[in-house]
């Protein structure tokens, strides 16, 4: 009832002092009940409130739960599929070190057939032609001069037989080790032009795995390749520097350089040393530009590199 409405019922009483008293107390009592139902009204509108308000905090703890666990599971899959690419960039590793080995190993059989074979026969045929053109030879005139220059050619072609063993595989690097093998591929290269090699090395380290003395060489045998080749250089250096584990190969050269940006594609020498640090968990850096030569700093771990070697030759 409203407070109107009982202000009309007391005020249309007549004044008698019982009447008004009694009037007052329904009025009282009335106004106290539609107090306590407004009040029970707004503490029912406070209970949904509160449910309403409950419900939205459950809703906003469950999206978060719900949020959290999605995070989850996408790192749980984004961590199984790079463990799967891992594994499989580990296997195609494995893989392309096997042929690797391979192909080192028929490249020494080739080289030892060579110098075990026809390098043999060519020798043996040198000597007997060079008893025969000696000086107490009694060959003289046109006879003479023609074994003359069979020997010519056969001494040219044992430098070429011993050319082909050096880029096959040479014997000093199963031999001696990647240290002497590069001194001797320096001296090689030099013999070649007016190209003038400086070498030094910093190995302690006696002897490493053959798959990875083998990558070393070819390394070093491909980036001088280049600068004979292309760079115009008339100077170069090779160092080897072994520290903490890693072996830190430079070559510099004082040519024309180039644009490695520019490099075709069908030109796998920069492509070739690259993948060849690479594939020992190395890496190549090769700096140049036109008019300043060129420096190429390949850096390689040895010990990670021998293990693999090792697990490689074990399953293979």
């Amino acid at each position: 009832m409203e407070i109107a409405a009982l202000r009309r019922r007391v005020s249309g009483l007549e004044q008698s002092p019982t009447e008004f008293q009694v009037a007052l107390k329904a009025a009282e009592e009335e106004l106290q009940a539609e107090i306590a139902r407004r009040l029970r009204a707004e503490e029912a509108g406070c209970e949904q409130a509160r449910i309403l308000h409950a419900a939205l905090d459950e809703k906003t703890r469950a999206e978060s739960a719900l949020r959290a666990t999605e995070q989850r599971l996408h790192a749980i899959l984004d961590n199984t599929d790079r463990k799967q690419a891992e594994e499989q960039l580990r296997s195609e590793q494995r893989f392309l070190k096997q042929l690797i080995h391979a192909h080192e190993r028929d490249r020494k059989l080739t080289a030892y057939e060579i110098h075990d074979g026809m390098l043999q026969y060519v020798s043996g045929a040198l000597l007997h032609i060079e008893s025969l053109t000696g000086e107490r030879s009694p060959l003289a005139g046109k006879r003479r001069d023609a074994l003359e220059l069979a020997a010519h050619l056969l001494r040219r072609s044992i430098e070429e037989g011993r050319r082909v063993m050096s880029g096959l595989r040479p014997p000093i690097l199963d031999e001696e080790g990647i240290v002497m093998a590069v001194e001797y591929l320096v001296v090689e290269q030099s013999e070649h032009g007016k190209l003038h090699i400086d070498f030094g090395h910093c190995v302690a380290i006696d002897r490493l795995d053959p798959l990875l003395e083998g990558t070393i060489f070819r390394i070093v045998q491909e980036a001088l390749n280049n600068v004979r080749r292309h760079s115009r250089a008339t100077r170069a250096e090779v160092r080897l520097i072994e520290n903490e584990g890693r072996l830190r190969v430079e070559i510099h050269d004082d040519g024309v350089g180039f644009d490695p940006e520019k490099v075709p594609d069908d030109r796998f020498g920069v492509a070739g040393i690259r993948k060849r640090a690479a594939l020992f968990g190395g890496r190549a850096h090769i700096t140049s530009e036109p008019g300043r030569g060129t420096h190429i700093v390949v850096d390689l771990p040895l010990t990670p590199a021998l293990k693999d070697e090792k697990r490689m030759r074990d399953e293979g």
